[in-house]
């Protein structure tokens, strides 16, 4: 269930995203400087706290295009690929799933 709604701050979703985790507080400002249609995708996609960090840093080496890359494709692709994405946000110690390989 999405948990960002219509009167939303930046602040109000990156807190709602990131469950009080910092690393994905980084994210999530990175990717709403990069581009805030990513905070949407995390929402969609039902991707939060440390999750966001695990994407962001061990699969992303903490580079917001590259996070929005990966973001954006599993929205083009649907259902295969999120739930790619959903693994790779749950296996932090499997780094030949990193960005650059898939």
């Amino acid at each position: 269930m999405s948990r960002i709604e219509i009167q939303d701050t930046g602040m109000d979703i990156i807190t709602k995203l990131a469950e009080d985790n910092p690393g994905a507080m980084s994210a999530c400002v990175a990717l709403l400087e990069e581009d805030p249609h990513g905070l949407v995708l995390l929402d969609k996609f039902e991707i939060y706290g440390s999750s966001i960090y695990v994407i962001w840093s061990d699969q992303c080496d903490r580079d917001a295009g590259k996070m929005m890359s990966l973001l954006g494709a599993a929205e083009i692709l649907g259902e295969f690929d999120l739930d790619r994405l959903n693994r790779i946000a749950a296996d932090q110690m499997r780094r030949d799933l990193k960005f650059d390989s898939l």
